[in-house]
């Protein structure tokens, strides 16, 4: 209380505080207590916040209102229309003492494009109904913890999140099992580094699998050398932009700048960008051809992908 009334007296004298606190507390017919007329006068004047109090969802209750928790996204769901015109898409997410559901409502969706499954976040002004939330009208989502893409070459067992490109597509199979039929595809990805083999369960995006589209895994499972999507996961599928792909012909080092030759077409990339494509971090005093000639035969006559776009004569990694 004494850092409330010091905040206080840095811009109003005694007398004025004193004469604030009995408006106040007036205001309220006599309901008040000092302190709390204090917090309030402080508050009018943004020098004073209260703490946030971030729940466990196994304490929300119902119809709480002006929620704030936080937790990992464990799911996150298709986008669903109403005959009223309003749109809705929710993220399940969980803490050490459950899950819940968090709807966002119509503009608010958007926000979903900036999340993966695995990400931290904080969620404020929600409101509960029936057992689950929604995002209020000023309600936000933070990112506390993003869960980056793991490169192809370093995956360990287990859910992993990537990002690469298509590279060949399978005829789709079917296979019984408990008197069910089951329909998966197999298909390669490639991240210009790595290809790797992934397995498609009983997804509908299977009539999307394009050699050459974009394509982002969220919480697929890396079991026996391949990557099993099925339900639980998260697929995104795009037509690949700014994006080279075909066979490396050669590269070597001109002027300090890394030639690459792929299905006979010269891109040129400065030391930071063919650091980026060599997925090589160095110190400055290590010559580029140095790290050429130790990459050179695992890349020769591999088929790969480059996120790139020309910029004044030479290409640029995007991200």
């Amino acid at each position: 209380m004494a850092d409330i009334y010091a905040a206080l007296a840095a811009t109003l004298s005694k007398e004025e505080i004193e004469k604030e606190v009995e408006k106040k507390i007036a205001d309220f017919h006599g309901l008040l207590t000092r302190e709390v007329a204090l917090k309030l006068i402080a508050k009018e004047r943004g020098l004073y916040k209260e703490e946030e109090q971030i729940l466990k969802i196994k304490e929300i209750k119902p119809s709480m209102r002006r929620l704030t928790i936080s937790g990992k996204i464990i799911a996150i769901d298709k986008e669903k229309s109403y005959q009223s015109g309003k749109r809705a898409r929710s993220i399940i997410i969980k803490d050490d003492t459950g899950h819940v559901s968090v709807t966002l409502w119509n503009q608010d969706i958007q926000i979903i494009s900036k999340l993966k499954i695995g990400d931290e976040i904080l969620v404020k002004n929600a409101y509960e109904k029936i057992g689950n939330l929604s995002l209020g009208y000023k309600g936000t989502i933070e990112i506390i913890n993003t869960v980056p893409y793991t490169p192809l070459a370093e995956l360990i067992e287990g859910p992993v999140n990537v990002r690469a490109f298509i590279s060949a597509v399978g005829e789709k199979k079917e296979y019984e099992k408990n008197n069910r039929k089951f329909t998966y595809i197999s298909f390669s990805i490639n991240d210009s580094i790595s290809e790797q083999k992934c397995v498609l369960w009983s997804i509908p995006d299977m009539d999307k699998m394009t050699v050459g589209n974009e394509i982002i895994i969220q919480n697929g499972l890396f079991r026996e050398n391949e990557i099993h999507l099925n339900n639980y996961t998260r697929l995104l599928i795009r037509k690949a932009t700014n994006v080279v792909n075909g066979t490396v012909n050669d590269l070597r080092i001109d002027n300090n700048k890394l030639v690459f030759i792929v299905d006979n077409r010269t891109l040129t990339f400065n030391r930071e960008n063919a650091l980026k494509l060599l997925d090589t971090s160095v110190s400055d005093d290590i010559n580029l051809e140095t790290i050429v000639t130790l990459k050179k035969e695992s890349l020769l006559n591999k088929n790969i992908y480059i996120r790139c776009k020309e910029e004044n004569g030479e290409y640029v990694i995007l991200e």
